[in-house]
């Protein structure tokens, strides 16, 4: 005959009574008073959080479209802003806008590939100036290309090229110029060819044909002389 039996108070095997003392006996003897029992909280280990790593190459900060910045800010990383800033952007690297700034802008390399910029342009290396974006404000710079529209004045220690759909309203001041048919400036152009080194160059150039010009009578009545028959036989 089969020991295993129910209980009629609980309606349950032997063994599953057996197996709930077990539990009980494994969680300790809840008969004691358990009101005067000063619970216990265990400490949560706490994890080692490193800091932040240096700014990897192509690291970039993106403010996205429909945000709103009410100050200047500051950034090491690459700048993409797809946003409206109300005030000065200062970056250490590339700023790629696709929205709009009221303030200055200073950065390595900048793309204006589209919306506005009010406020001056500094740049290490080069601006870029995408169609159907503008500048109200002076560009200082190494290089410019511009497809867009500018109302300032430009200052470049490199060249700059104007697109067919370049305007620009003030002055330019660069080492090179070229413009495509359709681009239009107006201001004054003063282009730079001369460096330090080439000044080097001229200064020298200049003084050896001092010297070269030191002849003796004979020497000039000679070099008259030569000059009329060379005329002569053109005549």
């Amino acid at each position: 005959m089969s020991n295993r039996f129910y209980s009629k108070k609980a309606g349950k095997s032997n063994d599953d009574d057996d197996l709930v003392q077990k539990q009980l006996s494994a969680l300790g003897d809840f008969s004691e008073d358990t009101e005067n029992v000063e619970p216990t909280i265990e400490e949560a280990p706490v994890a080692y959080v490193p800091s932040r790593p240096d700014i990897q190459p192509g690291e970039k900060s993106i403010i996205q479209k429909g945000v709103v910045i009410e100050g200047s800010i500051k950034s090491t990383a690459a700048l993409s802003i797809l946003g409206t800033i109300n005030g000065n952007v200062v970056c250490e690297n590339e700023v790629t806008i696709n929205g709009n700034i009221t303030g200055d802008v200073k950065a390595s390399d900048l793309q204006l590939i589209s919306g506005q910029i009010n406020g001056n342009i500094e740049c290490k290396n080069i601006i870029t100036i995408n169609k159907n974006s503008s500048v109200k404000g002076n560009i200082d710079g190494k290089s410019l290309n511009c497809n867009g529209r500018i109302d300032g004045n430009i200052k470049l220690s490199g060249s700059v090229a104007l697109k067919e759909n370049s305007v620009v309203i003030g002055d330019i001041s660069s080492k090179k110029i070229s413009m495509t048919e359709g681009a239009v400036c107006r201001g004054k152009l003063q282009i730079d060819f001369i460096d330090s080194q080439n000044e080097n160059n001229l200064a020298f150039a200049n003084a050896s044909t001092a010297n070269n010009n030191v002849t003796t009578d004979s020497d000039a009545n000679f070099d008259k002389l030569a000059k009329t028959v060379n005329l002569r036989q053109f005549i």
